[in-house]
């Protein structure tokens, strides 16, 4: 849950910092810096749920001998093994042979490879923004002590969030032997004893320090609002989808304001003029007021229900840690 609080203390002081949208690498419309982290948020509240719902499956066990029928247990072999698995507070298994379902194993490496892949792409987008050319988000750097490259003194490299990206594809290989694992000869070998020791503890561990790794990065992150207001307002382009729903709510039909405003668009990039400047060149005035086409070119003016989205991300969160808690109830 550390995570989830580090999210949510970014998406609280963020819910109004503007910034661009970003698609296929490229300038999109207007978004927050918490809305961002509200999608972060949303899928780590996936993943908890997922974990809590699938203990029941995962943690099991059995204690019906070598070939699964309890015979040495005698007649109240199954009443042994759940008042067993009744102590140790697991799951029995219903069926077994002389181990418990492997498909329960591989179910966890899943669920811990999903998690990998957030974590990862939550690193990777923080390597993206600290990029020089776009420097919108910073891993803290100690400037006194830490070093960023051996040859050139002036780096500040995001070395914790590209270990966490190392660490998190090295993570997804251990299911692949581990779905090998749920193949034995009949009742029971050991192909899958020996890289059990390994599938199994090695993903729990390095699940954990990504995580830990992560939440350290979010909870100390540099964030240059100022970077990202002077590029949102500086691309005039990121407000062509507000100028194409404003002309659609004042009466042009979709599809003729789409290709009106990609028409300008396109005659601005061709005579590297302004946007504003190129709707104003090809008659938008005749279609919407100066006023319309001021609001339209506000992108504080077309985050739609950003805000409101932090809210529910961090509403759920709250509630289901509450819910893991046991102070609330379905």
């Amino acid at each position: 849950m550390g995570l989830s609080k580090a999210l949510i203390t970014v998406i609280r002081k963020n819910e109004d910092t503007i910034m661009v949208g970003r698609t296929h690498g490229q300038h999109a419309s207007p978004i927050t810096l918490g809305l961002k982290f509200s999608v972060y948020l949303s899928e780590i509240n996936r993943h908890l749920e997922r974990i809590q719902e699938g203990k029941k499956r995962m943690i099991a066990g059995k204690i019906l001998g070598p070939v699964g029928t309890g015979a040495a247990l005698g007649m109240n072999a199954l009443k042994i093994q759940e008042k067993t698995c009744e102590i140790l507070g697991i799951t029995l298994e219903t069926a077994s042979t002389q181990i418990v379902g492997r498909d329960r194993y591989i179910e966890y490496l899943s669920i811990i490879n999903n998690i990998s892949v957030s974590i990862e792409k939550f690193a990777t987008e923080v390597r993206n923004l600290q990029r020089p050319e776009i420097y919108e988000l910073s891993e803290y750097f100690d400037m006194d002590r830490q070093v960023g490259s051996s040859s050139m003194p002036s780096k500040r490299n995001p070395i914790v969030s590209e270990n966490i990206v190392s660490l998190a594809r090295l993570i997804r290989s251990f299911i692949i032997p581990e779905y090998e694992a749920g193949v034995q000869w009949h009742e029971r070998d050991l192909t899958n004893s020996a890289l059990e020791r390994f599938t199994i503890p090695y993903v729990s561990i390095l699940a954990d320090d990504i995580i830990t790794k992560m939440t350290g990065v979010i909870s100390h992150l540099f964030i240059n609002s100022e970077e990202m207001k002077k590029r949102a307002y500086g691309d005039q382009f990121i407000m062509s989808e507000s100028v194409t729903t404003a002309l659609t709510r004042n009466g042009m039909p979709r599809q003729d304001s789409h290709e009106f405003v990609r028409e300008a668009s396109m005659y601005a990039y061709e005579n590297k003029i302004t946007f504003r400047e190129s709707l104003l060149h090809k008659g938008i005035l005749n279609f919407i007021s100066g006023k319309i086409l001021d609001e339209a070119m506000e992108p504080k003016n077309f985050l739609g229900v950003s805000k409101e989205i932090c809210e529910n991300s961090i509403r759920n969160s709250e509630n289901l840690e509450k819910y893991l808690a046991g102070e609330i109830y379905d």
